[in-house]
């Protein structure tokens, strides 16, 4: 459950009081960021299960903690939601539902992330010039 505004983090990196749970730390790019952001702070993710069905289609399954009806936030790269929209093209899975009203992060590897909502991800490589290697 959430805790009121009691908790602060000390210059040493500490937390004030006891607490037993999870801390959600989250960058506010932009003031309209912190209703998206605490919309889904109550889901915690504590695991991933893999699963790769064939077909290029590769499902990420994440366990989460929290109140039941939270929906996982994520950040995903450009080329994680073109696997998605490709995974989904071909019926596989649901358009990826990105998380409207948060402002898009740029990461300094990889470069602008979008905010993506759902506890799975499905995506698709195309194997086709893999598939024909012959080995």
């Amino acid at each position: 459950k959430p805790v009121d505004n009691g908790y602060n983090f000390g210059a040493d990196g500490r937390l004030n009081l006891a607490l037993e749970g999870w801390v959600r730390t989250a960058r506010v790019l932009d003031a309209g960021d912190e209703v998206v952001l605490d919309a889904h702070a109550s889901a915690v993710i504590v695991g991933c299960e893999l699963r790769i069905t064939g077909n290029g289609l590769v499902h990420y399954d994440f366990r989460a903690a929290g109140l039941a009806n939270s929906q996982l936030l994520h950040w995903a790269y450009a080329h994680h939601i073109r696997l998605m929209e490709t995974a989904s093209s071909v019926g596989a899975a649901t358009a990826p539902e990105l998380a409207a009203g948060i402002t898009p992060m740029y990461a300094p590897t990889k470069g602008r992330m979008r905010g993506v909502v759902g506890n799975s991800w499905s995506l698709r490589v195309d194997t086709t010039q893999a598939d024909r290697l012959g080995f």
